[in-house]
């Protein structure tokens, strides 16, 4: 069949109270046409009846709607071991690469987007200053050499290149040349995120939110087009054809993030899938947080379970392991140095404690314990921010494992601050080196450790059978 492609307004004559708009005038055509536009700007398929798809699927980088936030964009984490020294000899800037690292399109375009950043760092000697990619200075304060590394956050500018860019610091020494020998800065961890807290969407546009009758660019948000008189070129009713081409132009503008055809300015907010109040379902960010070594002689982080059934720290020094009661609560003060951080996705804040449905965080931990190989050995993170563990999951009492660790408790908005927890249920004096952890959010077809909501709908999203391409 032939596509019409006729975005003309309907004329004013038309449109007073109580005339009916003709099919065979052409706006019965015009509005099917703009609907089969939507068909295809939002699956990216051919609309019913059509041969061919002619309009752009959106995808949120260059075709229409918000940038998708892609969550850790580039990571490393050394545990106990620095895995970057500054030690001038002279005042001054020293610049440093780290490598590439993710700038999604509709992000990397905007100067004023920024990733956030957080670092793990031991300043000994002096103050220091370090930027990441030119963005703001963040102040280091002078530590004592056998304090413990510290987190900072703060954030820095997202290249504008397509898809990688590479990203740097640059760091300075606060003192004088006279006392520069006594400066280093030790860095043990460095985590960059895409966060939709630094991508915010358009401002001045109106929100796609549903209102009663007269108080939206619906116009008419209860009238029914009925399709059947239009394909039978039979009148239809003013108002509900009117109504949906008010809907068909606002829905375009939402979908595609983009004025409608035909108009002069943008008026609805585009959609995300990232930011309350702006439509579209969460898109899990994947990974975020990742760190590994396999050099066994140096572990992200180690632990001496002292008794049995007793929770304990995994810390950079083995021998002084924090301890948990059996009651899990952490013993003494409870820790406020987290071993690692992470950021979730805007909705992604978890209840319970353990959480027991979604949305939560799931996580894999790998760990040795050859000393005493076949003893069995319990794992679960704690989650500082409220206070909350994860699920614990349990060994097999070998060795080496990889064991898998649901529902770990999560905060949006915020730096999500984490220590993990081991016990041994089976003896006292156990020696257990952490090689690996990795978090993701995930979401599976088939809802299997699905970390995130469902949608309130029940039905996918399919061609209609009684809808004619025009």
């Amino acid at each position: 069949m032939s596509t019409e492609r006729d975005w003309e307004s309907i004329p004013n004559a038309q449109i007073l109270p109580g005339a009916p708009v003709q099919a065979e005038q052409g706006e019965g055509r015009k509005l099917l046409a703009q609907l089969n536009a939507l068909d295809e700007a939002a699956a990216n398929r051919a609309a019913p009846g059509a041969s061919s798809q002619q309009y752009f699927g959106h995808d949120h980088a260059f075709e229409g709607g918000a940038p998708i936030i892609r969550g850790l964009c580039w990571a490393a984490d050394g545990g106990h071991t620095p895995i970057k020294i500054f030690d001038p000899i002279a005042v001054g800037t020293i610049a440093s690469g780290l490598g590439w690292m993710n700038a999604s399109p509709g992000l990397n375009a905007n100067a004023n987007q920024s990733y956030l950043v957080a670092i793990r760092y031991r300043a000994i000697g002096c103050d220091w200053h370090l930027q990441f990619n030119s963005g703001p200075e963040q102040v280091l304060s002078i530590m004592k050499e056998k304090d413990i590394p510290v987190w900072v956050q703060f954030t820095g500018r997202i290249p504008q290149v397509d898809w990688l860019g590479l990203g740097g610091l640059v760091a300075e020494p606060l003192v004088e040349q006279e006392r520069i020998d006594e400066c280093k800065l030790e860095i043990f961890a460095i985590l960059v995120w895409e966060t939709y807290q630094q991508s915010q969407p358009k401002t001045g546009l109106i929100d796609l939110v549903p209102q009663p009758s007269g108080e939206t660019i619906y116009s008419y948000p209860n009238a029914v087009l009925d399709s059947e008189l239009v394909a039978n070129d039979a009148p239809v009713d003013v108002y509900t054809v009117t109504s949906a081409m008010m809907r068909a132009n606002a829905l375009y503008e939402f979908i595609t993030d983009r004025a409608a055809p035909g108009a002069s300015s943008q008026r609805i907010i585009g959609h995300d899938h990232y930011s309350a109040g702006n439509g579209g379902r969460s898109v899990p960010m994947g990974c975020v947080y990742s760190a590994r070594t396999y050099v066994t002689t140096a572990p992200l982080w180690a632990v001496h379970t002292h008794s049995q059934n007793v929770w304990y720290y995994w810390d950079t020094d083995k021998g002084a392991g924090r301890r948990t009661t059996a009651a899990s609560t952490p013993a003494g003060t409870a820790t406020t140095d987290p071993m690692f951080l992470t950021y979730v996705t805007y909705d992604f804040t978890s209840s319970g404690n353990p959480p027991t449905s979604a949305p939560y965080v799931v996580g894999y931990v790998y760990f040795r314990h050859a000393a005493k190989p076949t003893q069995t050995i319990e794992v679960r993170l704690y989650h500082i921010n409220t206070g909350s563990h994860s699920a614990i999951a349990t060994g097999n009492g070998v060795s080496d494992e990889t064991l898998f660790i649901p529902q770990i408790p999560c905060t949006a908005g915020v730096i999500n601050r984490y220590a993990i927890e081991v016990r041994c249920t089976s003896t006292n004096n156990v020696d257990v080196d952490l090689m690996g952890l990795s978090l993701f959010e995930i979401g599976e077809s088939d809802g299997t450790n699905r970390t995130y909501e469902a949608s309130n709908g029940d039905t996918p999203l399919a061609v209609p059978s009684d809808l004619e391409r025009r």
